[in-house]
C-alpha cells in the first residue's frame, strides 16, 4: 500500500478516524519539523541545512535524511 503525504498545510486533527490518517499525519509533522526547534527532542525532525546545499546532493541528502527521521 503507498500513500502520498502531502507538505499542505493542515490542521492537526488529534482523533484521526484511521490508523492510515493518523500515520500519515504524524509523517507529514516529522518532515515539515527541523530539527533542534522541538525542546524535550533537539534530534525530532529534518536538518533545515541541507536547503542551502547544491540541488543534487540536497535531494539526496532529503532523501535519505527524511527516511532515517521516519523510522
Amino acid at each position: 500500500m503507498e500513500i502520498e503525504v502531502l507538505a499542505s498545510q493542515k490542521e492537526i486533527n488529534f482523533a484521526p478516524e484511521t490508523v492510515i490518517e493518523e500515520v500519515a499525519q504524524n509523517v507529514r509533522t516529522i518532515c515539515a519539523t527541523p530539527k533542534y526547534s522541538v525542546p524535550m527532542d533537539r534530534l525530532f525532525g529534518v536538518d533545515a541545512v541541507i536547503v542551502d546545499r547544491p540541488t543534487p546532493k540536497a535531494i539526496a541528502e532529503l532523501q535519505a535524511e527524511l527516511i532515517q527521521a521516519v523510522r
